[in-house]
């Protein structure tokens, strides 16, 4: 009950100045001390009410006239009412005004002013676990040294369970969200606009009672979704792509296009998410280093992996194979030849293809390839060749991209 009061307090002069533009009489609201926290009139804020402490004590409405008010400090005619929230009384609507013209308005005034609050009051519990949310991804994802005891508490605090398998998809929005929320005649504050893309991203995701989304920061929201066997988890990654889809759909229609989307694979526990989501963070900036569109990265998505292969080598066997070909590397038209071949390989080892390809003769494509086995040393005609350059190439191309 503490804290309905200290929010009665916060919002008090916010409702005032809604009911008084829908009602033809002043009000002011009271906290349960008597004290007036809301006015028409704002001089009248922090006064002490005398006729308000009288209500309380008798907790009904009372009605004051010229007379009764004549005798008490800072009371003004009209009609003073008890407000109750979750069947307790814990301030008072005053209504100036006389009597008799304000007793009809009274009850309705009353029950608005009553919605209004309740409505703040489930606004701010709403925005209150999103902020527990919000604080748990961060503590869990950015803290490298995580306290045992502290993470089971937070746990506890948002009924999560501590123990089940879980990967992580990030989001990134960019700034996009902050602009929106920026721009001259948005309806929806900060906190109304992460609300309104968590709830789409739960629903898409089709979260569930162990899910956990928020927003990690405001150009990144998280989802750490369960895994409750490899088989679960193979499902939801078939189906991740198209759902990335549904949800950068959605995001565009309320301003939100600048949208990536990358999952991690699976960790055990939830304690060990930070280790998914570092994994889903690499893919997010392979994947926008590389310009792979549309940007929804993840490890299951084969194109995705071929991609990756040639960045995995090992930087020493890396080194051996830049030194055992040099000449290569070194030849004038290295830029070209590197070209044709992997050009070559994305067509099947198809002549004719690749030279359509590359808008070049046959022929042309046939002396470039002999050129390149007379300065690798390697037989083009075996898969095995054409896949140890292939990655070579491709993996150089890839980091010339990425810087």
């Amino acid at each position: 009950m503490g804290r309905v009061i200290e929010l009665f307090g916060q919002v008090a002069q916010n409702i005032v100045k809604a009911v008084t533009e829908v009602s033809p009489f002043p009000i002011s609201l009271t906290d349960e001390k008597g004290y007036i926290i809301g006015d028409s009139n704002s001089r009248r804020i922090g006064t002490f009410h005398p006729a308000s402490k009288l209500v309380i004590e008798k907790n009904k409405t009372c009605l004051f006239t010229n007379e009764i008010t004549a005798e008490l400090e800072n009371v003004l005619p009209g009609i003073a009412t008890p407000l109750i929230f979750d069947s307790k009384t814990v301030g008072v609507l005053g209504i100036v005004g006389d009597p008799d013209k304000v007793k009809p308005y009274a009850e309705l005034i009353k029950k608005y002013v009553e919605m209004r609050w309740q409505e703040n009051y489930m606004e701010q519990m709403e925005e209150l676990e999103t902020k527990k949310v919000e604080s748990f991804l961060q503590y869990l994802i950015l803290n490298p040294n995580i306290n045992k005891e502290m993470f089971l508490k937070y746990c506890k605090i948002i009924s999560l369970q501590p123990n089940i398998a879980r990967f992580c998809i990030i989001i990134d929005i960019g700034r996009d969200m902050m602009e929106n929320v920026m721009r001259p005649g948005h309806s929806l504050s900060i906190h109304n606009e992460k609300l309104s893309l968590v709830e789409n991203a739960q629903e898409i995701f089709e979260k569930d009672k162990n899910t956990i989304c928020g927003f990690l920061n405001t150009t990144r929201m998280l989802l750490l979704q369960p895994s409750y066997s490899k088989s679960d988890f193979t499902y939801k990654m078939e189906r991740f792509p198209e759902q990335c889809k549904e949800l950068q759909k959605i995001f565009k229609k309320k301003g939100v296009s600048n949208i990536a989307i990358a999952s991690g694979t699976t960790v055990d526990t939830l304690e060990q998410s930070h280790v998914s989501y570092k994994e889903a963070e690499e893919l997010l900036e392979m994947g926008q280093n590389l310009c792979i569109y549309p940007a929804i990265y993840s490890y299951f998505d084969l194109e995705i992996l071929l991609k990756l292969i040639p960045l995995q080598l090992d930087k020493d066997l890396h080194n051996k194979l830049m030194f055992r070909l040099k000449n290569l590397f070194s030849d004038t038209h290295f830029s070209d030849l590197s070209n044709n071949f992997i050009t070559y390989c994305d067509n099947n080892l198809n002549v004719t293809k690749t030279a359509a390809k590359l808008y070049i003769h046959r022929n042309t494509l046939i002396y470039r390839l002999n050129k390149l086995e007379k300065l690798t040393s390697l037989d083009l005609g075996r898969f095995e060749h054409c896949m140890l350059l292939y990655l070579v190439l491709k993996g150089n191309t890839s980091k010339e991209q990425s810087e």
